[in-house]
């Protein structure tokens, strides 16, 4: 029962302080980003078949056309 708590302990703290994984940013100069900068961020989740994801799009040098 003691092995099976420490590694209920274990898993749980590798649940709670995994690091978050993150993208090298693309843009503003490639040839589609039209000046925005893209980040995709994978967000810690416990479950193995659902993916927290944050995308963040930099619009502070848009220079493409639209309003």
């Amino acid at each position: 029962m003691k092995k099976f708590i420490t590694r209920a302990v274990i898993f749980l703290l590798v649940l709670v302080l995994a690091p978050r994984l993150n993208a090298d940013p693309i843009g503003p100069d490639c040839g589609t980003c039209q000046g925005s900068i893209y980040t995709l961020e994978l967000l810690g989740n416990p479950s193995t078949n659902v993916y927290d994801v944050r995308l963040e799009i930099d619009t502070s040098g848009y220079n493409g056309g639209g309003s």
